[in-house]
């Protein structure tokens, strides 16, 4: 099972999309909403908010929301990626792994109605995860990225 408050997702986006050129956001209190990774390929940048769905529920701060929506709105490429994650049960039903994607600006839906706001998702990726199709949706079509070079570091 995942590790983590973010399903173990920046561990995941470490070692199977190397193209981009990826920060790590740790901003705690010091500047609160902004998203945990900042990513850039072929000069396109985004922000992601990691997340692990708890129950039904992607719990955004308030913060997290209006940054999104706000960065959204200005015209940057801002999204929610989250880790469905279960070992299924008599009341879960089949075993679920499962990356969902939304878009910045319906972080005030995702906040409020969790799973039930998937119809929003820009993708959902069940396992094994489409590394290339989530490279290619992040950053844009436009940016012609080749099935190889998802697995090159930039200074390959």
């Amino acid at each position: 099972m995942a590790q983590g408050i973010d399903g173990g997702l920046w561990l995941l986006i470490r070692e199977h999309m190397k193209a981009p050129t990826w920060q790590r956001i740790e901003s705690g209190l010091t500047a609160s909403g902004i998203p945990d990774l900042n990513g850039c390929l072929n000069g396109q940048e985004i922000w992601v908010e990691l997340k692990k769905v708890v129950g039904r529920q992607v719990k955004l701060t308030p913060y997290q929301v209006g940054w999104l929506v706000r960065r959204s709105l200005a015209g940057g490429r801002t999204w929610i990626l989250a880790r469905h994650q279960h070992g299924g049960g008599p009341r879960l039903g089949s075993p679920v792994d499962r990356l969902l994607l939304w878009r910045g600006e319906h972080a005030r839906a995702v906040k409020e109605k969790g799973l039930e706001a998937e119809a929003l998702c820009e993708l959902i990726l069940p396992t094994p995860f489409d590394w290339y199709q989530l490279m290619v949706t992040l950053f844009g079509e436009q940016q012609k990225i080749s099935q190889q070079q998802i697995w090159q570091s930039p200074q390959s």
